[in-house]
């Protein structure tokens, strides 16, 4: 569960088709790329409020590409000093489909994930898996997240300020993740529902909430501003307390659409365990920022792109007994995370 608790950490922190016909679009080439760059907007100066919500199509598909780079720094010292560097891209293809619009606006949606592709260095150990690729019962233990997730899809409920409802229908997801296991002793019924509920806490609500952001329900305007408390992380031994904070910075025009350009920070606190200190761990006060930036089509009512950041730095230390008495040992660590979400295409209902 180690790497599932991994791919969840890592988580918290295109262009739209148009009517006339394309060419479809290569999946297997977008899962190995993506844009991290600003969009090419012009301002607009005529308009300054307007009310920012989601506004997808019953019918309609969405193709996003979700790209997470992280940078893991971990280094232990004691009588020696051993570091270990883990850097890694995974690239997420998320195939949503709108398919029903209840009378208050409510969106049921199904959310597929349509392949995952991730390159990663462990001190100059490489490791990639591309989805559809033959592997070997190694790596299939090895991938087995992965795995899971590729070609699977959940169900979901939000309102049409992006508050998410529900996340339902993930049996699939979770029986094919114990099925690549390999566990051996048949969960019960009720041990099969807890692990569904860590499934969707874990990682499934993390891919959702990437996709759709909560949005203020009233009239923006520019250098209108809003926060959204989120639940504590808990480190075990420190908990971080975050408020999201989002500042609308101008209206900008993308091609025909009208597009909000929304700057977005943090504002953390790190609350140490008492029981580190009860058991002789000194905990040096973490350190965690975040900023970004997002652009939602107005127009098309949904998110076109974002960029967000994180930094987590933390440092731990403790004393451990050797038969030549007590040594103190201090562990450093330092993760950061980008996250760039894009809008690749949206098919028309037929």
């Amino acid at each position: 569960m180690r790497k599932l608790a991994l791919l969840s950490l890592v988580l918290i922190f295109g262009l739209i088709g148009c009517g006339k016909k394309e060419e479809p679009i290569d999946l297997d080439k977008q899962a190995q790329a993506f844009d991290s760059t600003d969009l090419q907007t012009k301002p607009i100066t005529d308009v300054t409020e307007y009310a920012i919500k989601y506004n997808l199509v019953k019918g309609n598909e969405y193709l996003f590409r979700l790209t997470t780079i992280t940078d893991n720094l971990q280094t232990i010292q004691a009588d020696t000093t051993i570091s270990e560097n883990v850097k890694q891209t995974i690239t997420y293809l998320y195939n949503i489909r709108v398919k029903e619009i209840e009378q208050d606006g409510t969106f049921e949606l199904n959310f597929a994930i349509k392949s995952i592709n991730l390159v990663a260095d462990a001190n100059g150990k490489k490791f990639t898996f591309r989805s559809g690729q033959v592997l070997d019962s190694l790596d299939r233990e090895r991938f087995a997240e992965y795995e899971a997730f590729t070609g699977q899809s959940f169900d979901m409920r939000m309102k049409p300020n992006g508050e998410l409802i529900e996340i339902f229908r993930v049996d699939k997801i979770a029986d094919n993740f114990l099925k690549l296991r390999k566990i051996e002793q048949p969960l019960s019924e009720n041990e099969k529902k807890l692990f569904q509920q860590d499934l969707i806490n874990g990682v499934l609500r993390t891919f959702a909430m990437q996709v759709f952001r909560k949005l203020p329900e009233n009239v923006v305007a520019i250098d209108s501003s809003w926060q959204l408390p989120q639940p504590p992380l808990n480190m075990q031994i420190f908990e971080l307390k975050n408020i999201q904070t989002y500042r609308l910075n101008s209206f900008e025009k993308y091609n025909d659409d009208v597009i909000a350009k929304i700057d977005a920070g943090i504002i953390s606190s790190a609350v140490i365990n008492p029981e580190a200190k009860k058991n002789n761990i000194n905990v040096k006060q973490p350190s965690f920022n975040a900023d970004g930036v997002i652009f939602f089509n107005i127009t098309k009512g949904v998110v076109q792109r974002s960029r967000t950041r994180t930094s987590l730095i933390f440092e731990v230390s403790m004393p451990m007994p050797t038969p030549t008495g007590n040594i103190n040992v201090k562990r450093k660590q330092s993760m950061t995370n980008l996250n760039v979400l894009e809008l690749l295409e949206i098919k028309k209902a037929s």
